[in-house]
């Protein structure tokens, strides 16, 4: 998701810029919403850790410093989404929407396939009876979920601002 979301501001660059494409208004405005959704995801980590390992491990067994750096990683992720459109475009526009497309249908397979391990939330004892809640029921889905969402018109709203930019032409 976050190479994708990297893709999509990189579309916030209008012409070609002279310096880098990571000093622009589309980098830091996709950064700012990145920043944003990792502080509502790290929320997520402190309402439900064991979920936010899908239960595959408990959280309390997972070392300390791998959380933080989850989150720097989070950055990177989309520092190299908001890169690979401009070489995946030097490549040609038919690659860079197949990948956009093979980064949708992940985001949306990902989740499908983990099924109850995505939709309910509680702690892995919660989950191994059979007692955890849905996502939509459970804090993560109330307060970070709904919260999640108005990302989306600031996202959009940053974009178009990020448009506006008036690029020096490159030599």
């Amino acid at each position: 998701m976050l190479l994708l979301i990297g893709i999509i501001f990189g579309f916030g660059v209008k012409g070609t810029p002279s310096d880098s494409v990571l000093r622009t208004r589309a980098f830091a405005s996709g950064f700012l919403i990145v920043f944003l959704f990792s502080g509502l995801v790290y929320y997520s980590y402190l309402l439900a850790p064991d979920w936010m390992f899908n239960y595959f491990t408990r959280a309390s067994d997972v070392p300390r410093w791998m959380v933080p750096y989850i989150f720097v990683l989070y950055f990177v992720a989309y520092a190299a989404g908001f890169v690979f459109k401009f070489e995946l475009e030097k490549i040609g526009k038919g690659i860079l929407y197949f990948a956009i497309f093979v980064l949708i249908a992940a985001s949306a397979l990902i989740p499908i396939s983990l099924g109850t391990r995505y939709t309910t939330v509680g702690s892995m004892d919660q989950f191994l009876a059979g007692q955890a809640v849905p996502l939509p029921k459970s804090a993560v889905g109330k307060v970070p979920g709904n919260v999640t969402l108005a990302l989306l018109p600031l996202g959009i709203g940053l974009l178009l601002w990020s448009r506006k930019q008036r690029l020096r032409p490159s030599l």
